[in-house]
């Protein structure tokens, strides 16, 4: 069992101006890099962080994913011991890589989404002892997670009923709870999990698997509600890609798009109209990077500018409002990183201070007790 150190942290409140761009808050907070790797990930109702290698992780924690060996929510950020470098986190379950490329997971593990060849949840950090090779990048959604690792092999695990594993399996085959390859082929460089459907890409082309119904593969209308083996989606190159609910976005050159459905304009094309296949929906900015869920998204421009769109009745997009906005809205200066859950979303600027907005009710936020907080509000994390 490992030893867990609780880091409790006074909750202070500090509002944002999404206009003009000052964090408003105190200096000192920094410790932010830029090594490419992901040290910010908003799951449904918990969220992870990472400052230098220390990870925090607060909110939701019924199944233990917060990795603290209970099942106690937190609403202030929390230490999770070891020496980490990227994390991604689920709908009940995180993971996390650490400074040797060590693949860890906790949390709901019903459909074997940890990869630890079970199905029971873990409360502290569990190897994932299978891999012999580093791993790269993982990202994780609601019951299934993936990776690619240094080699440029791409591997999932957990729930496969719609074939997001990419088996070619048949319909309602059995959950995967260890790692295996997605591919015969290497040469892959990212990975985005959707809700049950997966996005890889490999020298730039886009490849997918998994659920279609709502055209989150871009495959074209008429194309199959379901595919289980990685299908050529689009030849790029694509230098971003991420996956929601039932639509996916990515930047192709230094453009932004989205594509699935759209009845709640979460493409931000300012339309309820589906998008078969990848639509640019913004060409007029250079951007750098996208984050989506399930009701919208999150983009950062090259000049650290970020732009939001979609739901915003929990107050998500930061803008100190309950508005919807159909099209990319921007909603502040010098961001650095965005992660956006089902209701809430954070992001880290570039003097390494994070900060987060929307529902806050349990606890996901990171700053005490809230309920739905509109403005981007500081996540006040222990000093160095």
């Amino acid at each position: 069992m490992r030893r867990v150190t609780l880091v409790l942290v006074a909750a202070c409140r500090i509002g944002f101006d999404p206009i003009a761009g000052d964090d408003g808050g105190p200096t000192g907070d920094g410790g932010g890099d830029s090594d490419g790797r992901v040290k910010l990930a908003a799951g449904i109702e918990h969220t992870c962080l990472i400052r230098g290698t220390s990870l925090y992780c607060f909110g939701s924690n019924g199944m233990g994913q917060l990795g603290v060996n209970d099942v106690v929510s937190r609403d202030l950020p929390t230490l999770v011991p070891g020496d980490w470098i990227e994390v991604a986190a689920g709908q009940e379950h995180t993971c996390a890589v650490d400074t040797q490329g060590g693949l860890w997971c906790w949390g709901g593990n019903v459909h074997g989404e940890l990869g630890v060849g079970d199905t029971n949840p873990r409360l502290v950090p569990t190897q994932v002892t299978t891999l012999t090779t580093p791993v790269r990048y993982v990202d994780a959604t609601s019951f299934h997670t993936c990776a690619v690792l240094e080699n440029g092999v791409l591997i999932g695990f957990g729930e496969n009923a719609e074939g997001q594993l990419g088996q070619g399996d048949l319909p309602n085959a059995a959950d995967i709870p260890t790692p295996i390859p997605m591919s015969a082929q290497a040469g892959f460089t990212d990975v985005a999990c959707g809700y049950a459907h997966t996005i890889g890409t490999q020298n730039g082309t886009i490849f997918g698997t998994g659920r279609n119904t709502s055209w989150q593969l871009g495959l074209g209308n008429g194309s199959a509600n379901q595919y289980r083996v990685l299908t050529e989606i689009d030849t790029g190159p694509w230098n971003v890609i991420t996956g929601g609910q039932d639509l996916s976005c990515g930047v192709r050159g230094t453009d932004l798009y989205c594509w699935g459905i759209n009845d709640n304009m979460q493409n931000g094309t300012g339309d309820a109209i589906i998008r078969y296949v990848p639509v640019a929906i913004n060409t007029t900015l250079f951007w750098l990077d996208v984050e989506v869920d399930t009701f919208g998204g999150c983009a950062l421009a090259e000049d650290a500018e970020m732009y939001c769109w979609g739901r915003n009745v929990e107050g998500q997009l930061g803008l100190g409002d309950q508005v919807d906005r159909f099209i990319p809205t921007r909603t502040g200066s010098n961001w650095k990183s965005v992660s956006v859950g089902r209701f809430h979303a954070c992001g880290e600027r570039r003097d390494g201070k994070f900060w987060c907005a929307g529902k806050g009710s349990s606890g996901q936020l990171g700053i005490g007790p809230a309920g739905n907080t509109p403005s981007w509000t500081q996540v006040m994390l222990p000093p160095t």
